[in-house]
């Protein structure tokens, strides 16, 4: 964005990802043998998160850390959410997998409830 910004870089337009940004990812096993401690893992990034989107002055360090302007870091805060629950639906990971499909990233596509452990 400072790039934009200072017209050495155009955007040309936006693309929002039909996945989150942050996920913990896993093997059958290991998940299954370490399922307590992921699940408190999960449980403090989410109070984190939670704190970080509530703080009046994250975008302050936001943008002091990424080198944006307030009101982009405050824009950004704004149209960012984190789940709150530790839920995972189909249709988001079907929209991952088809559009990894689409762009031949992945050569099959698997179930989504196969890739889904809560």
């Amino acid at each position: 964005k400072p790039l934009v910004d200072e017209k050495e870089f155009r955007r040309i337009g936006e693309r929002p990802t039909p996945w989150p940004c942050f996920v913990i990812a896993g093997r059958d096993a290991f998940l299954g043998s370490h399922s307590k401690q992921i699940t408190q893992i999960v449980q403090i990034i989410t109070e984190r998160a939670q704190q970080f989107k509530a703080d009046k002055s994250s975008p302050s360090l936001i943008a002091e850390k990424f080198d944006l302007r307030l009101e982009d870091a405050v824009e950004w805060m704004n149209s960012t959410s984190w789940e709150k629950y530790n839920q995972m639906t189909n249709g988001p990971i079907q929209k991952v997998i088809d559009t990894l499909f689409e762009i031949k990233i992945i050569s099959q596509k698997s179930p989504p409830e196969r890739l889904i452990h809560v």
